[in-house]
C-alpha cells in the first residue's frame, strides 16, 4: 500500500493545525475547549440551515419534495454537506428531522438580527400534514436567556387542512425588545 495512513494525511494534519493555532491565537479555547467541540457547532449549524430550508419549502405549500446536499466528495472542500467525505454526520440529524414532523409551528422573524431596544416581528406558519382543521388558539410566549418571560400573545386561528399542509397562521406579531 502506497498509503498506510491515508492518502489525505498529511493534508487533514496541516488543516487541524491551523484550527489548533486559531483557536489559541484568538481566544477561541473557552467556547471551543477542543477541536472537536468546534466542528460539532460548525456541525450544528450546517443542520439548522438545512432545517429552515426544508421548513420554508414546506411552508409556501407549492413543493412536493426538496433534495438536500448530501456527500462531500473532495478531502479539502468539505463544507456543504450534511456528512463529511468518509460519510459520518456532521451533527445530530435530529436537528433536520425536526422540520419534518407531520406537524410544526414555524416561528418566521422578519430580521435575524435587531438593534438593542428594537421590536422584532415575527410570522408564524403551521405545517399540517396531520389534517388539523377549524378554529384553534395559538399562544406565544417569548423568554428571556434566563428563563423569564418577556412576552406572550394569545391569538385565534383557524387550521385550513385538507390539501393545504402549509399555511401562514398570524402575520407580524410584533415581539417586543427585551
Amino acid at each position: 500500500s502506497t498509503h498506510p495512513t491515508g492518502y489525505e494525511l498529511a493534508d487533514m494534519t496541516k488543516i487541524l493545525n491551523g484550527y489548533h493555532q486559531f483557536l489559541d491565537q484568538w481566544g477561541f479555547r473557552q467556547a471551543f475547549p477542543t477541536d472537536s467541540s468546534l466542528f460539532q457547532a460548525i456541525g450544528y449549524r450546517t443542520y439548522f440551515f438545512w432545517q429552515r430550508i426544508v421548513e420554508q419549502t414546506r411552508m409556501d405549500n407549492a413543493n412536493d419534495g426538496i433534495v438536500i446536499s448530501g456527500w462531500e466528495s473532495t478531502t479539502i472542500d468539505n463544507h456543504s454537506g450534511i456528512v463529511d467525505n468518509h460519510r459520518y454526520f456532521k451533527g445530530d440529524p435530529k436537528v433536520i428531522a425536526e422540520a419534518t414532523k407531520p406537524e410544526v409551528l414555524v416561528i418566521q422573524p422578519r430580521h435575524v438580527i435587531v438593534a438593542k431596544g428594537e421590536a422584532n416581528l415575527v410570522d408564524v406558519y403551521l405545517l399540517n400534514e396531520v389534517n388539523r382543521t377549524g378554529p384553534q388558539t395559538l399562544k406565544l410566549t417569548a423568554k428571556r436567556p434566563d428563563g423569564s418571560t418577556a412576552f406572550t400573545t394569545e391569538k385565534s386561528v383557524a387550521a385550513k387542512g385538507g390539501d393545504t399542509y402549509g399555511q401562514l397562521l398570524v402575520e407580524a406579531i410584533e415581539i417586543p425588545a427585551a
